[in-house]
């Protein structure tokens, strides 16, 4: 299928370019959480790409980021702001799958808390942000391709690096605290 071969392609090149910039100028955090973040980052990109080629998101990936998004924030001493992040991050799966738990799975929904994690030691309302990009990605890719199944893990993925790099811009310019 060469639309997941492009797509699992351009993940891993948007992960290398993020990975690169927390880890050389995000120098608004300390080493260890910028080594923590790309890690996580890491391992977001790589559940990403399963959930193209299998439709699921591995626990094992999502449990590990999710620890080091935990170090991250301890780091970084954001650990309050963490938490928030997850819960405003995945606030709008879970209601989604609540609702119909045929359209997302619960890995979507630990996706975007692990994912608002990793965002919270720059600007933790960043998570809202990634989750309204995500839906917007997921959209447009539906639009793009109508028929058949679609993974939401590269777009949640898509939005966390949008986000992410949105938040270090803004804290590091002085606009957000």
């Amino acid at each position: 299928r060469p639309w997941d071969e492009h797509l699992s392609a351009a993940l891993v090149a948007g992960c290398a370019m993020s990975v690169v910039a927390v880890l050389i100028g995000a120098t608004t955090v300390s080493g260890p959480t910028r080594f923590a973040v790309a890690s996580g980052l890491c391992l977001l990109c790589a559940a990403a790409i399963v959930d193209v080629r299998a439709f699921r998101l591995p626990n094992r990936f999502l449990l590990v980021a999710a620890v080091l998004a935990a170090l991250a924030a301890h780091f970084a001493g954001a650990v309050d702001s963490a938490l928030a992040a997850s819960v405003v991050g995945a606030a709008p799966f879970l209601l989604v799958h609540l609702a119909d738990p045929s359209a997302l799975g619960f890995g979507d929904v630990k996706f975007a808390a692990v994912a608002g994690a990793l965002i919270a030691p720059w600007w933790w309302p960043g998570a809202v942000l990634m989750a309204v990009v995500a839906l917007a990605v997921a959209c447009a890719m539906r639009l793009a391709r109508p028929s058949g199944p679609h993974a939401l893990g590269p777009s949640l993925f898509i939005g966390t690096l949008v986000a992410l790099l949105v938040s270090i811009v803004l804290v590091q310019k002085g606009l957000v605290a």
